[in-house]
């Protein structure tokens, strides 16, 4: 890790009582705007007809007018023309992509992110998760690791160029090749976002570790620097798996909303700027309620229910929703299942009615049957599903921002044009 001075969560717990209440505010007047609709039971009735009468128009006036047409004529032409002296901002686009460690770890050349970022505008993508690293089992970051002969157990392809010695596996050696891309990235695409991608394998059973609020000082401490000291815009945090309900995960995450804004710029009334906090979120894979089509796979309900829903998006800002490994072996009944994960989602963050956004990740990569089957669950049909759940969704898909590929190195031309055909170049009805 770099040797700059890594930031702390406070010690106390003030700032975490201070968040809590500030969830139970949101809440409160959650529950107070439902009231207000729910007493708005009488309609305005329409007005009488207003007709306009036969007037004679006086020749002064119309010349008037005449001169205060010309004067706004002059004013818009003013207007138009300055645009050329300052150019609007440059449009930020609504999707998003996952990137993988070619990028972070490898060194691209000037060339090959240039050819990222024009693929990203070609298909209105503003958004980057890009790979950081994983926290360990022994609580260290991992970097790049050494790949060796399965039967002479010899190094055998991975030597890092800079040190001509194996790969560490740790996230201190991968530092300078971040801090490259990140720099290329920022300077290559400046209207951009790039997220720092964080993972952290829970675990199941004896083996789950996210009680241990050690991790979650550990992944606060890494979101801060890659935002402070690597020069990302926010951080993208996925932490599989999560049930319905775990207490641990919110912590986690009070954690690392804390945490950035004790460290973060103040605006100028004094207030910490938001630092954007993107967290991964599973899908209901087989929800308790509507009939939707579920794999055989999955014996009981698994699903987040309507309140941790709202609870999660309390404490982030985007939510990305991996619509993908639903076990079924139907396009029809995938899309189907996708309609339900987009419409219950939005209706859930749509009533909290913080601003929280959700982006819809759909699937490019190889199949790993029987989670994933390609000719069931790809760009085409999940589109089909997110399109079909937005319109269900009514006023509520408002929340909707997006699209988010996974992933950037698994997707082809084919899927690439699939995505211009289905998504870019077709408009909701």
């Amino acid at each position: 890790m770099s040797e700059s001075p890594t930031p702390r969560p406070p010690r106390n717990n003030a700032r975490q009582r201070q968040q809590l209440r500030k969830e139970q505010q949101v809440r409160r007047q959650h529950v107070q705007r439902q009231q207000d609709r729910a007493s708005k039971d009488q309609q305005l009735s329409p007005m009488p007809r207003f007709r306009m009468p036969n007037l004679p128009i006086p020749t002064r006036l119309l010349t008037g007018a005449a001169y205060l047409l010309l004067a706004v004529g002059l004013i818009v032409g003013i207007v138009y023309g300055l645009r050329f002296i300052n150019p609007p901002a440059p449009v930020t686009y609504p999707n998003a992509l996952w990137l993988g460690t070619e990028w972070t770890y490898d060194l691209p050349t000037e060339d090959e992110v240039v050819g990222l970022v024009a693929r990203m505008q070609q298909n209105r993508i503003g958004t980057a998760y890009v790979w950081v690293s994983y926290l360990k089992t022994d609580q260290t970051w991992s970097g790049k690791r050494s790949e060796r002969d399965p039967i002479t157990d010899q190094i055998v392809t991975t030597i890092n160029p800079q040190t001509g010695q194996p790969y560490s596996d740790t996230l201190a050696e991968m530092e300078p090749n971040i801090r490259a891309f990140v720099e290329q990235y920022n300077r290559l695409y400046p209207q951009g976002q790039l997220y720092g991608w964080i993972s952290y394998p829970v675990g199941t059973g004896e083996e789950y570790t996210l009680a241990d609020e050690n991790i979650h000082t550990r992944i606060a401490e890494l979101a801060a620097l890659l935002v402070l000291d690597y020069g990302f815009d926010g951080v993208y945090l996925n932490v599989e798996p999560v049930l319905d309900g775990d207490e641990n995960f919110l912590k986690l995450l009070r954690t690392v909303r804390l945490t950035l804004d004790s460290v973060a710029p103040l605006d100028v009334n004094g207030n910490p700027e938001r630092i954007p906090v993107a967290v991964a979120i599973p899908p209901d894979w087989r929800p308790s309620g509507d009939p939707v089509p579920f794999s055989p796979r999955v014996t009981s309900t698994l699903e987040w229910s309507y309140d941790y829903k709202q609870s999660v998006a309390l404490l982030v800002d985007e939510m990305l929703l991996m619509a993908y490994q639903s076990g079924l072996t139907r396009a029809d009944d995938y899309s189907v299942w996708v309609a339900y994960q987009v419409q219950s989602y939005a209706r859930a963050l749509d009533d909290l009615g913080t601003g929280v956004g959700l982006w819809i990740g759909v699937p490019t990569y190889e199949a790993e049957l029987p989670a994933h089957d390609p000719d069931v669950e790809n760009i085409k049909t999940a589109i089909d599903g997110i399109r079909s759940g937005m319109i269900q969704a009514g006023e509520a898909a408002s929340v909707v921002r997006g699209l988010t590929i996974y992933a950037e190195w698994t997707t082809d031309n084919a899927e690439w044009s699939m995505f211009q055909t289905n998504w870019i170049s077709t408009p909701m009805p």
